[in-house]
């Protein structure tokens, strides 16, 4: 069994990272899920900005979300999360990872920071930008919101990494009201997958 450590704090995208390792059924020691992590002496050793999550694999150090996703994924290949590495099928998982990071998952944290008081002091955060963010982030929802008309998951018909990765970035906006109205397949889709039992998510 591999040695995992993952570095993190709920609120954040670490929830990406335990959603993966409890679909693979992966043991991992769980280090901080506190403020004082953040930019710690032992956080700052992974990620050079002292942001979590980070990873230590097998000793080895991983940073960014949807890479430590995938690096856990590919431990377990008999569970079939993610396609292998070097096919078509993989290509596309990293499209979808990084259209969702860029043209949903920013916009909505864009907009968290400047709702939200314990990321930024009120002097600091702009209605503006989160108007601006919300406009963003549903144009990238709805190209999510056309493509699940026509299936459950993003690829392949069945439940995968990409999804996690997709599901966490929608999420994010979904919890500070970028989805209010409109939206059915998306909503529908966040349903589903938060219901799963390995979802950190899960109500």
């Amino acid at each position: 069994m591999p040695d995992i450590v993952l570095y993190e704090f709920k609120p954040t995208r670490s929830s990406k990272c335990r959603w993966a390792l409890n679909e693979a059924g992966l043991d991992y020691r769980s280090e901080g899920n506190n403020f004082e992590t953040f930019h710690s002496d032992a956080v700052r050793k992974i990620h050079p900005m002292g942001k979590l999550p980070a990873a230590l694999i097998d000793g080895k150090p991983l940073f960014e979300s949807s890479a430590i996703v995938a690096a856990i994924c590919d431990l377990v290949p008999e569970k079939n999360l993610i396609a292998k590495p070097g096919t078509w099928a993989r290509t596309l998982h990293d499209q979808w990872t990084l259209f969702a990071t860029s043209e949903v998952e920013a916009w909505a944290y864009a907009g968290f920071k400047n709702k939200m008081s314990f990321l930024l002091p009120e002097e600091e955060r702009k209605a503006d930008v989160v108007e601006q963010s919300a406009k963003f982030y549903r144009a990238g929802a709805q190209v999510l919101e056309d493509r699940l008309a026509k299936t459950d998951f993003m690829l392949e018909d069945r439940f995968t990494a990409t999804d996690i990765n997709v599901c966490i970035a929608v999420g994010m906006g979904w919890r500070i009201g970028f989805l209010s109205d409109g939206f059915p397949n998306l909503k529908a889709y966040l349903k589903r997958l938060m219901g799963r039992e390995a979802c950190p998510l899960r109500k």
